[in-house]
């Protein structure tokens, strides 16, 4: 037992002396699986002063996927308070939020109009107040990338798989990315409307001032899409958001907002078979439960 782990030990004793004994292995259990989470991530031994509020917000995320029930949920989030107490760093207890019983995390769904303007705008605040040439190139792309996945229904996959010379401007209104690798490695074309082209246009300039040397669009891994997308939703609220909702939200508003048809929807999208497409647009638990709310 290392010298840490001992005293966490001591330390839940008395932090719990007024419980029972169940509580206190039950508080060690949940730290336990939190290591052992970290570790399978992070590819190293845990130990405490590594410990981030990425970490948390991340394990978050984790058990989101894993649809852990909001009880269990609620007890790791006492441990692991209690054990930021421990490592006297409160301030990491504000990236643990308990969850109200009978939450459900959704497998995949649409964001409506509200979440999708709260995402970008926590986006852009995050750019705003980045100092450094660092800062502002990630806060920057991070904005581009999500708000192109929104605007576009691009995969994480094809955002990262851009290229340079995928981009071609016919005319100030006619932007059009040429994704070569989709699914099935099949090749379509993504037209940008004015919010994308203005994204886009702020990244290109930036790229050209900071005399960015390599052909890849953004320059980044998949991986970092993924946990962008992840704190993206995080830091607006909403819980369990996925580069696939962003998909589905672009979608729904083809279908809804634009009028567009399935066949058309399918085209943009890059699906094979029609019925995917009618799957995206099926109406979700939420959604359902807002059509019929105010009868």
């Amino acid at each position: 037992m290392n010298t840490w782990q001992a005293e966490w030990k001591t330390y839940l004793k008395e932090k719990y002396q007024h419980k029972s004994d169940k509580s206190i292995k039950a508080a060690e259990q949940h730290l336990r699986v939190f290591c052992e989470w970290w570790q399978a991530d992070n590819f190293s031994t845990f130990e405490p002063a590594r410990l981030t509020s990425f970490d948390l917000i991340e394990y978050r995320h984790h058990s989101d996927e894993e649809k852990i029930a909001a009880n269990t949920w609620n007890a790791r989030v006492s441990a692991l308070r209690t054990f930021c107490d421990f490592l006297e760093l409160p301030q990491l207890k504000e990236s643990l939020r308990m969850r109200e019983v009978g939450y459900k995390a959704s497998k995949n769904r649409s964001l409506t109009r509200p979440e999708r303007l709260a995402i970008m705008r926590e986006l852009e605040i995050n750019l705003r107040g980045a100092k450094t040439t660092f800062k502002i190139k990630s806060a920057l792309r991070e904005l581009t990338a999500v708000g192109l996945m929104l605007t576009t229904g691009m995969r994480v996959s094809e955002i990262a798989a851009l290229q340079i010379d995928d981009l071609k401007r016919i005319g100030d209104r006619t932007w059009i990315l040429t994704i070569r690798h989709g699914k099935g490695n099949k090749e379509r074309d993504a037209h940008l409307g004015k919010s994308a082209r203005k994204l886009l246009g702020d990244w290109l300039e930036f790229r050209l001032a900071s005399a960015m040397d390599t052909s890849s669009l953004f320059d980044i891994s998949e991986r970092t899409l993924l946990r962008h997308v992840k704190d993206a939703g995080y830091n607006a609220g909403i819980e369990g958001v996925t580069p696939h909702w962003l998909r589905y939200t672009f979608a729904k508003r083809l279908e809804k907002e634009f009028k567009a048809t399935i066949e058309e929807i399918r085209d943009l999208l890059g699906h094979a078979s029609i019925e995917t497409t009618r799957r995206y647009l099926a109406s979700g638990f939420e959604e359902k439960q807002s059509l019929v709310e105010g009868m």
